[in-house]
């Protein structure tokens, strides 16, 4: 219970700064430089997020596996470099997973 209640305020105080930013401080009256670098922040936490997963993911099994989901998630960081289609990089990642899981893990 303590723990959901501790996930429903960080929420509320996240979403609370998210309007705030946006309706006190729109994105054209920031600097130049915190324009610029706004387009990087949606992919990087993207990747702070796939990168604790695999983590996770990579300690708790064995080798075969955990080289599997290290390739695949190599490739749809390389899709995305090379493409730019987040979407691409959604497909791949997703179809290594499912392919690691019902294939691989499954006893």
């Amino acid at each position: 219970m303590t723990a959901l209640l501790a996930a429903s305020l960080l929420a509320v105080a996240c979403w609370v700064l998210r309007v705030l930013l946006v309706a006190v401080v729109p994105a054209d009256r920031l600097p130049i430089a915190v324009q610029e670098s706004l387009q990087y922040l949606a992919p990087a936490v993207l990747a702070s997020l796939v990168t604790v997963e695999l983590v996770d993911a990579v300690r708790a099994t064995e080798l075969v596996p955990s080289l599997l989901m290290v390739v695949g998630m190599a490739l749809a960081a390389l899709l995305v470099q090379r493409t730019g289609s987040l979407a691409l990089a959604v497909g791949v990642g997703a179809s290594v997973a499912l392919v690691v899981d019902l294939l691989l893990l499954t006893p």
